[in-house]
């Protein structure tokens, strides 16, 4: 991802335009340990709330789903169901927040 953002940062300069940002990968390390097994307080904090996290969880579970249902049964739509159960667990599992 960060490779693509340079050279898409190249193709603005030549272009002489600057609108995209360097990607954040900060939530994706935290989703990532949090589908690892990390326990929730170790993840949130003063910048990321509980409410926050588990929201942000929810959306990239309904974004793994459209992926998964957009390949109709291929190799990415089994990932993303993978990705999916990994994060469904403890407070995301309960929490009624879409």
């Amino acid at each position: 991802m960060v490779s693509i953002w340079g050279d898409l940062q190249a193709a603005e300069r030549e272009q002489h335009l600057s609108f995209l940002r360097e990607p954040d990968l900060g939530f994706a390390w935290t989703v990532h340990a949090w589908a690892r097994g990390t326990a929730l307080d170790k993840l949130v904090g003063p910048e990321l709330t509980a409410g926050d996290f588990v929201r942000a969880v929810k959306q990239l579970m309904d974004l793994l789903g459209q992926i998964a249902v957009a390949d109709s049964g291929g190799e990415l739509a089994r990932t993303a169901r993978a990705a999916i159960e990994s994060l469904r667990r403890g407070v995301v599992a309960y929490s009624p927040v879409s």
